[in-house]
């Protein structure tokens, strides 16, 4: 049946955090985990599954002030289906992948807010369900493919999206969702922004250290490790 896996239901400022949550429903409206429409919610570091792009869905995006970042979400009917006035919610840095449906906007769009930044969204049957809503507070760095009949968000001056195709992740096709290598499109390609994680989806700093070269924000749950390590400790010497 429609079961949802988590939910916050009726609590403000609720936090979920590194927990894995599979919809095995046969139903479309089998959930993974539902934000509270109260607002407030945290969701980061959380694997979200399903059994079929034909049922469930991933995250039900409830609330203002909402924050979701660091996310996988795969193997459902919709990746992400947002609810009505989410003022200021942040989703960002999250891998949606494989869905029937990777970003649903609720009803026509006219009530979806919020800020969509750096989100890895590809090989869903449909990537983007409709153009960015007129409502939404701001968008950049988020991804689709070559040929997409709907473009990836990109909403505010200087905002932009990336095109990426299989071979910039690790091994799409074996699950393995991290940047191929420092020539991947998700490479240093995303944008900074206020609330951001100071490590990725499997606990790595981002940006990563980089042995003095530049440093960027990668783009989706997981950043490239450039095999140097944490960044080293600072020291002040009177």
């Amino acid at each position: 049946g429609g079961y949802t896996a988590l939910s916050s239901g009726n609590i403000q400022d609720f936090t979920f955090d590194g927990f894995s949550a599979q919809a095995q429903s046969t139903s479309s409206t089998g959930t993974c985990l539902s934000t509270s429409s109260r607002g407030g919610n945290v969701v980061k570091n959380m694997i979200m599954t399903g059994v079929s792009t034909s049922f469930g869905v991933g995250l039900t995006l409830n609330g203002a002030m909402t924050k979701v970042r660091n996310c996988l979400i795969t193997g459902l009917l919709r990746g992400v289906a947002t609810g009505s006035f989410t003022y200021g919610s942040l989703f960002a840095n999250n891998t949606v992948v494989g869905n029937g449906t990777g970003i649903y906007a609720e009803g026509s769009g006219a009530s979806t807010y919020g800020k969509y930044y750096n989100n890895a969204v590809f090989g869903n049957t449909t990537n983007w369900s409709r153009a960015a809503p007129a409502a939404v507070e701001g968008a950049s760095k988020n991804t689709g493919e070559s040929g997409d009949a709907i473009a990836a968000w990109a909403v505010g001056a200087g905002s932009t999206s990336v095109t990426i195709t299989s071979a910039d992740f690790a091994d799409y096709a074996g699950g393995d969702f991290r940047p191929a290598s420092a020539l991947s499109a998700l490479f240093d390609a995303g944008t900074d922004y206020y609330g951001r994680l100071s490590t990725d989806l499997a606990g790595d700093e981002v940006p990563n250290y980089n042995n003095g070269d530049a440093e960027g924000i990668d783009i989706g749950c997981f950043e490239f490790d450039n095999g140097y390590g944490p960044h080293p400790a600072s020291h002040t010497l009177t």
